[in-house]
């Protein structure tokens, strides 16, 4: 079974709709469950096989210059995701109702690597 590819740069191609990459920010309704697709070519895993503990995570950021945080508090999902081996994953996020402005979303890889996303909560 592959975990994560030899060559994590080329393997994670960035985030799929509804979810936008960096510099895109994603606007959002606090409360409101995200589904977080991505694709890890080549990855042949489950969901929990390629994320590293703890992940994914969010933090608070200012809107106008969100920077490329490595932590913040672990995130809670509605589904664990598919538990089929894939290279296409989708993590349900469920926000907090309580959320304003900006926060970024961490996802650090079992490869080490960090891939983020920004969301407006208004």
């Amino acid at each position: 079974m592959h975990l994560v590819p030899a060559d994590p740069a080329g393997a994670f191609t960035g985030f799929g709709p509804p979810v936008a990459s960096p510099p895109a920010r994603n606007s959002e309704n606090a409360g409101r469950t995200i589904p977080v697709k991505f694709t890890l070519a080549g990855s042949g895993a489950i969901l929990s096989q390629v994320l590293a503990a703890g992940c994914p995570q969010s933090a608070p950021v200012s809107c106008a210059s969100p920077g490329q945080l490595t932590s913040g508090d672990p995130t809670t999902a509605t589904s664990p995701g598919s538990a089929s081996p894939s290279d296409d994953y989708n993590y349900l996020r469920k926000t907090d109702p309580s959320w304003t402005g900006c926060r970024e979303l961490i996802i650090k890889l079992v490869d080490g690597t960090y891939h983020q996303a920004v969301f407006d909560f208004g």
